[in-house]
């Protein structure tokens, strides 16, 4: 990968960790974390996964996901970005923020480090915010296998494996076009799991990398930050034949990268089939978008119409505790009136009957 003269030294240098959700980049940030890289003041708890944090910034995961609703999207959206998106009202707005942020923050360390796998699709716009701060990051690209990354959101959040290895195929492709013109290193997860120390120096030939320090010093501090018996999801071959062929093909693009530079002409051509099949397919998307999104309005209100009735249900028993308090009340009123009225007729009807 290209790595262009270091910066000089007292400037502020930042990490950009660019991969696919549930591709390991949680334990490669932590990796640059106990080498001395700062990640913000506000971290993302742990969660189903990643029960020992996501070592995110709470910042830039708040800011994309805004970014992302205003645009209609999701994380695991199927389609591209709208065209001009870097343009709209939203991502200014989003970008103002960054800028803000790293003046505040960030560019008050020596290193620093950023990672939300939602950079994969919105890196331009932080690379935008940064360009605008005068700062320019060197970037890992981490890629993990296709299958495996598919496996583990399958396991985590329910997701169909088609649509997971489609997610990463948009994602992969997303993180390398934006870090091209970026000093950039690419990792595999196997070799990171494997082999850590080789990885972390890879990474401090990286501009700013000789504020991190080297394995040997973490490994003489008894570090332990990868633990390869918390990878639960193993792809039995590299070429797993269930995979689609576009995906296969990054895939083999990937791995090759890992022992020379990356086929930019081959991911481009790439692209272009990609983008072939969008303008078929994502008519349709749109319109199930449209058709999910009314969806969910009806189950909201369903949920809120629902929520009252239980409300109301709830309430009921002290409604009629109070009526039958009520009730009471009136019929001992009831009773003492008839009962008096009956002692005035019978005293009457003796007066009478005296009379008589």
């Amino acid at each position: 990968m290209e790595n262009p003269s270091s910066p000089d030294d007292k400037a502020s240098q930042g990490f950009l960790v660019l991969g696919m959700h549930r591709s390991g980049t949680s334990v490669l940030t932590r990796l640059l974390q106990a080498a001395g890289a700062e990640l913000g003041n506000r971290l993302v708890p742990g969660s189903k996964g990643n029960e020992e944090g996501h070592w995110e910034d709470a910042f830039a995961v708040e800011t994309n996901e805004r970014l992302l609703a205003a645009l209609g999207y999701r994380w695991d959206d199927l389609r591209p970005l709208p065209d001009g998106w870097l343009d709209g009202t939203a991502a200014r707005q989003a970008r103002d923020a960054i800028r803000g942020y790293l003046r505040s923050t960030l560019n008050r360390h020596r290193v620093w480090a950023l990672k939300d796998p939602r950079l994969c699709l919105l890196a331009p716009l932080w690379l935008a915010a940064l360009a605008d701060e005068g700062i320019r990051p060197a970037v890992v690209l981490l890629v993990r296998h296709p299958s495996e990354v598919a496996d583990s959101l399958a396991v985590r959040d329910g997701m169909a494996r088609a649509k997971g290895l489609l997610v990463w195929l948009r994602n992969v492709l997303a993180a390398e076009r934006a870090s091209r013109a970026l000093p950039r290193e690419l990792v595999l997860y196997q070799e990171l799991v494997s082999d850590w120390p080789r990885v972390l120096e890879r990474v401090r030939q990286l501009p700013g990398g000789q504020h991190l320090l080297s394995a040997g010093q973490l490994l003489a501090r008894g570090s332990k930050v990868i633990q390869p018996e918390r990878r639960h999801h193993i792809a039995a071959t590299d070429d797993d034949p269930s995979m689609p062929s576009p995906v296969a093909e990054l895939w083999r693009l990937q791995r090759q990268a890992a022992d020379a530079e990356l086929d930019v002409a081959a991911l481009d051509r790439l692209s272009t089939s990609i983008a072939t099949v969008d303008r078929l397919f994502v008519p349709v998307l749109e319109e199930l978008a449209r058709e999910q999104s009314l969806l969910w309005q009806r189950a909201a209100r369903a949920e809120a119409e629902l929520a009252e009735e239980t409300s109301r249900l709830f309430c009921l028993p002290g409604e009629l505790a109070q009526l039958r308090d009520a009730v009471g009340e009136h019929t001992a009123r009831l009773t003492t009136a008839i009962s008096g009225e009956i002692r005035r007729m019978q005293e009457e009807h003796g007066r009478m009957l005296a009379e008589v």
